[in-house]
C-alpha cells in the first residue's frame, strides 16, 4: 500500500538534480490540491472520478486567491482561470504517468482526464520604440546606467530568459564574437545550455559595463537576481513614462516576433528561441493578424516578378 502522499513525495524527489529548481518547485505547488484532497488514500484505489470531482472544486472554488491575488483577478472572483485548470490536469496526468513508467502504478487513472481548451495565445511585446524609451531612461535616471543599459540592450537583443540572464558569468560570455551561453529551465541542476547572439550596440554595452563593474566573488556578469531585473525594469519604466509590456519575457516576445516581421522563418526562430520543438513556436507566434499576412503576402508573392501578358489579340 503507498499513498498519494507518499507518491508525490518520490515523485518530487526523482526530479530534484534531474531538472532545474523551479521546475520541481512548478510540479509541487500544482500537486498541492491533489495532495491536500486525496493524500492519504491508498494510490490503488483513486480513480478518475476523484479526479474529476476535485477538478469541479477547483473550477467552482469560490475564492481562489486569498493571500496573494494576482493581476487582474479579485480574490472573490470564482474559480481558477482555464491556465491554472490546465496546469493542474497537467501536473496530475505527469505525475500518475510517472508512477506508471515507474511500476507503483498499473494503469493512470488520469490517463483519460481532460485538459481545459485554452485561448490562442497572444504574447504580450515590448515594441521597438519601447526598448528605446527603457534605454534613454536607464542612462538618463538609473543609479547604474552602464548594467541596466547592458541587460535591457542583452535581453532585446538575445531573447535569453530572465533566469538565463540573472545566472550569465563572466565565462559564459564571448564580447569579441557576440555570443554567450545562457542556463535557463530544463533538465539539470542549472538548467539546459544553449548559445544566444547579440549585435554590436549590446557588445558595446557589455564592453561598457564589464570596464565599471565592481569584483564580485561569484562572477555573475550583472550581479542581480531575476527579482532584482524585475524591479529595475519596472524602476526605469515608470521613469520613462512606458505603458506597453515591459516584463523580461516581453523582451522575449518581442524578439520573435521582430525577427519574424523580418522575414526569418519558424524553423529558424524556433531555434534561436530555444524551443523544444517548432510546434511550441507555432502555437505561440505563427498565428498572424490580417494585415500582417497582407504584408507578409506582398513580400513573398510568387508572381511579383513575372511580367505581365502582353498579348492583345484574340480569337472571334
Amino acid at each position: 500500500m503507498m499513498t498519494l502522499h507518499t507518491l508525490i513525495e518520490k515523485f518530487l524527489s526523482s526530479y530534484k538534480g534531474v531538472y532545474a529548481p523551479a521546475t520541481v518547485k512548478w510540479y509541487e505547488n500544482r500537486l498541492k490540491p491533489l495532495e491536500q484532497t486525496l493524500g492519504e488514500k491508498d494510490v490503488d484505489d483513486i480513480t478518475i472520478d476523484d479526479l474529476r470531482a476535485l477538478y469541479v472544486s477547483l473550477a467552482e472554488k469560490e475564492q481562489t486567491y486569498t493571500e496573494h491575488p494576482h493581476a487582474g483577478r479579485k480574490p472573490s472572483d470564482k474559480g481558477y482561470s482555464k491556465y491554472s485548470l490546465h496546469a493542474f490536469v497537467r501536473a496530475w496526468k505527469r505525475l500518475f504517468k510517472w508512477a506508471v513508467e515507474e511500476g507503483h502504478l498499473r494503469i493512470s487513472p488520469a490517463a483519460h482526464l481532460q485538459k481545459p481548451r485554452l485561448p490562442q495565445p497572444n504574447p504580450k511585446v515590448v515594441s521597438r520604440e519601447g526598448v528605446v524609451k527603457l534605454q534613454e531612461a536607464a542612462l538618463k535616471f538609473s543609479t547604474r546606467p552602464e548594467r541596466d543599459y547592458a541587460i535591457i540592450r542583452f535581453l532585446a537583443s538575445t531573447n535569453a530568459r530572465v533566469g538565463g540572464v540573472a545566472r550569465l558569468q563572466l565565462t559564459d560570455l564571448d564580447v569579441a564574437h557576440r555570443i554567450a551561453r545562457v542556463r535557463e529551465k530544463g533538465r539539470g541542476g542549472s538548467g539546459k545550455v544553449r548559445p544566444v547572439f547579440f549585435d554590436e550596440e549590446t557588445a558595446t554595452a557589455l564592453k561598457n559595463w564589464l570596464d565599471v563593474r565592481p569584483k564580485r566573488d561569484d562572477n555573475l556578469v550583472f550581479g542581480l537576481g531575476t527579482a532584482g531585473i524585475y524591479q529595475m525594469l519596472k524602476r526605469i519604466a515608470q521613469k520613462a513614462g512606458l505603458t506597453e509590456p515591459y516584463n523580461p519575457h516581453a523582451f522575449r516576445h518581442g524578439f520573435a516576433k521582430g525577427v519574424l516581421e523580418q522575414g526569418a522563418n519558424l524553423a529558424q526562430v524556433s531555434q534561436m528561441m530555444g524551443h523544444s520543438t517548432p510546434t511550441v513556436t507555432v502555437e505561440y507566434y505563427g498565428q498572424f493578424a490580417t494585415h500582417e499576412l497582407q504584408a507578409f503576402y506582398d513580400r513573398y508573392c510568387w508572381l511579383k516578378d513575372t511580367p505581365p501578358s502582353t498579348a492583345t489579340d484574340r480569337e472571334d
